[in-house]
């Protein structure tokens, strides 16, 4: 079996067509964290986009904050503080 290394336009192409809800037990989460990527993705592809107006920087801004906060409430853990005995 011959593997390839994921960069460039293969990744590309892997995370513009994977399922990954198909991939987890908890489709819930699945679908929230294909939700995460689609969202990652439009942002990539907003970035190729010219811009014209600081409106439509701050927008962009605006749009990457949120996608932000989003993948913090998916992917962020907690600290847990061991006691010693």
């Amino acid at each position: 079996m011959e593997y390839q290394d994921l960069t460039g336009r293969g990744k590309l192409k892997l995370f513009e067509n994977i399922k990954i809800s198909s991939l987890l037990n908890d489709e819930t989460m699945g679908n929230q964290i294909q939700n995460l990527w689609a969202g990652f993705m439009d942002i990539i592809g907003d970035l190729k986009l010219d811009f014209h107006c600081e409106t439509e920087i701050m927008q962009l801004e605006t749009k990457i904050k949120s996608w932000f906060e989003h993948f913090l409430r998916l992917y962020q853990t907690k600290d847990t503080i061991y006691a010693c005995p």
